[in-house]
């Protein structure tokens, strides 16, 4: 556990406790972890694998994140009472994935006696509601190519390499993943990856990984995310 992004500087003593808490549960590709509108009052920590957390409307799916070794995901209240909300999101492992799963109770009382914890799940959230934002922001005023290239951007931060002004994406995303993730049709993310790739702000490079081009991006995209070196999307 203490590979895990986030968690290299924690103590010992603390890594035990997360340890003696967590149940180790392991999903297979394309097994529900929990469904929108459950009632489990339960935290996942992702330690192998990967997870989609979606809403489904009108029949599509709309990926709202993609989570990788330590994110976290499920309840995350915090309320410390009794009370359970139900899920806002469908869970969905995207491979063979093992999570810790740890009460929600038994995580309010590990809170209380190490901030340390507390810290990371604050700088969770707010990663999450700053992309969930900037999504928001997307759907509702920007067009496919730009929704798209966002998207790209906020998973090659998250997921991928910062080569210098080049941002690389080594997973295999295909054109039906990406409309998942932008609530586009699967015909209008090849029409506008073409397009992107036509006006020099995306590449395929070998073994068909993403590259994104900041410079060319940044001067000819208007509303796409202005990333700087080393940090998230802004919102």
């Amino acid at each position: 556990m203490h590979n895990l992004p986030g968690f290299e500087k924690l103590p010992a003593l603390v890594l035990a406790e997360l340890n003696r808490l967590c149940v180790k549960k392991t999903f297979q590709k394309g097994e529900m972890i929990y469904f929108r509108g459950g009632e489990e009052s339960k935290i996942y920590l992702l330690l192998a694998g990967e997870v989609k957390l979606y809403r489904s409307a009108e029949g599509r799916k709309i990926v709202i994140q993609v989570l990788k070794n330590g994110d976290f995901f499920g309840d995350l209240s915090f309320t410390g009472t009794a009370h359970v909300l139900p899920a806002d999101n469908f869970a969905q492992a995207d491979q063979t994935t093992t999570a810790c799963v740890i009460s929600a109770q038994d995580l309010n009382i590990l809170l209380k006696k190490y901030p340390e914890v507390a810290m990371i799940l604050l700088v969770t959230l707010r990663d999450r509601l700053h992309q969930a934002e900037s999504k928001i922001k997307d759907m509702a005023l920007a067009g496919a190519e730009t929704r798209l290239l966002n998207e790209l951007l906020r998973h090659a931060v998250a997921h991928g390499k910062d080569l210098g002004g080049v941002l690389e994406i080594e997973e295999k995303l295909t054109h039906q993943e990406l409309a998942d993730m932008t609530g586009v049709s699967r015909e209008t993310v090849t029409k506008s990856l073409n397009e992107l790739i036509r006006q020099g702000m995306i590449e395929y490079g070998e073994g068909r990984v993403i590259r994104l081009h900041q410079e060319k991006i940044l001067n000819n995209c208007l509303y796409c995310l202005k990333l700087k070196q080393g940090m998230n999307p802004p919102s």
